[in-house]
């Protein structure tokens, strides 16, 4: 039985949508803010979290700000609110990647709707950090070998470390190393 103010039905969907993510143990429902923006709010271990809060869309922005708009590979670590993914995509041709093993949450928000078919953006469900990054990988190879821009969201570490937290200090070890420009880089000349 979902906990008081959390509708089963929102527990049950996320259930269905489990197949390649997390195991969910929380609740998730919408909070609709006076200002007509939605925000998520998150029962787990009887504690109560908000996805983005008062300023949660002003904060994703903030996070974005200074992406650069191209030469690099934007990766957001949970898809949030949505409002940081808008505006990388409004600055970028793409691709953008997002890695977010929360169906429940992204329903609820809507980002999973607006930007799942969008081909500029590439999604990983996956719940395992290593898979998640092999998948990355793969589709840094495809564009290119540009570094990682990784966009953390605190709200995400939180919920899971193990996944969001890890994967976004592999990455960053990977943009500082950016092992593609130094593979591309001619050893020896005639």
């Amino acid at each position: 039985m979902a906990p008081s103010g959390f509708s089963s039905s929102h527990k049950q969907s996320a259930a269905r949508s489990e197949a390649m993510t997390a195991e969910t143990d929380y609740a998730a429902e919408p909070v609709h803010l006076p200002d007509g923006s939605v925000d998520v709010r998150v029962l787990r271990e009887g504690r109560i979290q908000h996805l983005g809060g008062r300023r949660g869309a002003e904060n994703e922005l903030r996070r974005v700000a200074e992406i650069p708009s191209g030469g690099v590979l934007p990766v957001f670590l949970g898809s949030g609110l949505g409002a940081g993914l808008a505006a990388v995509l409004a600055k970028v041709a793409g691709p953008v990647a997002v890695v977010d093993a929360e169906p429940s949450i992204g329903l609820l928000t809507g980002v999973l709707q607006k930007w799942k078919g969008d081909s500029r953006v590439f999604w990983i469900a996956e719940a395992d950090p290593a898979v998640a990054l092999d998948h990355l990988t793969r589709w840094q190879i495809r564009h290119g070998g540009l570094p990682f821009a990784p966009v953390r969201d605190p709200f995400y570490a939180r919920l899971r470390p193990g996944l969001y937290r890890d994967l976004a200090d592999r990455l960053e070890v990977s943009r500082k190393v950016d092992f593609w420009s130094r593979a591309r880089y001619p050893k020896f000349r005639s």
